[in-house]
């Protein structure tokens, strides 16, 4: 019944779910998306000039050398999403996804799969991109590793000293964030405390899960009769986008999947609410995936002998902070 699955529906799977990573409603909310990247691959990017490289003019002036680039260079991992389904319950699937009196087993079971793999694909780069780590003993949650995430990254420069970047919410509960002004105190304070470079970017960004979100607005409605709650908009790819105090605000759902799969050990366990203050310019992220292969590889296919469709994708995905004192975590 579902023959063919492999071959051209792969190619096109697999261009698909490299479109996802390039998709402007995607991690580009986020931060820049490069493909094409390969491990070792050197990041370049220029720091900034200040009002303090400009001088009185003058004959033979006193020459300042321009900060260097960034040394950082791209740590690529790979991961696959190995997925395996019973014919019985994949055949009820499909009949419940399209109506039987019109289903076509190839094309409904494409769309499912499509459909399977691409939720699977996106939460997965959300789940490595934001909190992926390297560093032994950082999570003890299975599949979280594999590279430094975002959020990773931020908490690492302020245990090695840099404590000026974080903004901490006292009591990171739901139910403290959800009282009096908490999550409103925090935000604001977060804002305040970020370098005015971030501050004063065009591509400004707020990165937050949806429970601050949900925090936030309750603390609005309840103590200044300001309802916010209509005021974001859903993207098609779970991302939500609003807007306070003229900066861009990006709710992310899925970390509040991944932080209720987190176990004890793990740097975001136990915590209600994380927000990112930064610009979209300084967080990165790099995929070897291009327009021409795709992702790494995506294979699908019946497994007759033992009544299994099988599906699996290959992806590669690094993250980085292109300057490190440019953000403001509040956790």
């Amino acid at each position: 019944m579902f023959e063919e699955l492999n071959g051209e529906f792969a190619l096109q799977l697999s261009k698909l779910l490299a479109r996802e990573l390039d998709n402007t409603d995607y991690l580009a909310q986020i931060g820049s998306v490069y493909s094409g990247v390969m491990s070792g691959d050197k990041v370049g990017i220029l720091s900034r000039g200040t009002f303090r490289n400009a001088i009185a003019a003058s004959c033979n002036p006193a020459w300042t050398e321009a900060a260097t680039p960034t040394k950082d260079t791209w740590a690529l991992a790979n991961f696959m999403i190995p997925a395996s389904f019973c014919y019985d319950n994949f055949i009820a699937e499909i009949k419940r996804y399209q109506q039987l009196y019109t289903l076509d087993g190839n094309s409904a079971a494409q769309k499912w799969i499509t459909d399977y793999m691409k939720n699977a694909f996106n939460e997965s780069v959300i789940a490595k991109g934001l909190f992926g780590s390297t560093v032994s003993g950082d999570y003890t949650s299975v599949g979280f590793g594999g590279i430094n995430g975002i959020l990773t990254i931020a908490m690492n420069v302020i245990a090695d000293g840099a404590s000026a970047r974080q903004t901490t919410i006292a009591t990171n509960t739901k139910a403290a964030l959800r009282t009096g002004t908490t999550a409103l105190d925090a935000l604001t304070s977060m804002i305040a405390d970020a370098p005015i470079d971030v501050k004063a970017s065009k591509n400004a960004v707020i990165i937050m899960n949806q429970a601050f979100y949900d925090a936030l607005a309750i603390n609005l409605i309840n103590n200044k009769g300001f309802n916010i709650e209509s005021q974001w908009t859903a993207l098609s790819t779970g991302l939500k986008i609003a807007t306070i105090w003229n900066y861009k605000v990006v709710i992310v759902p899925m970390m509040d999947r991944v932080m209720a799969s987190m176990v004890s050990g793990d740097k975001f366990f136990g915590k209600a609410g994380v927000a990112l203050f930064t610009s979209t310019d300084n967080i990165l992220f790099g995929s070897s995936s291009n327009e021409v292969a795709g992702v790494g590889n995506v294979d699908v296919f019946d497994d007759k002998p033992n009544q299994m469709t099988k599906a699996i994708v290959k992806y590669s995905l690094g993250a980085l902070i292109a300057d490190e004192t440019q953000f403001q975590l509040a956790i």
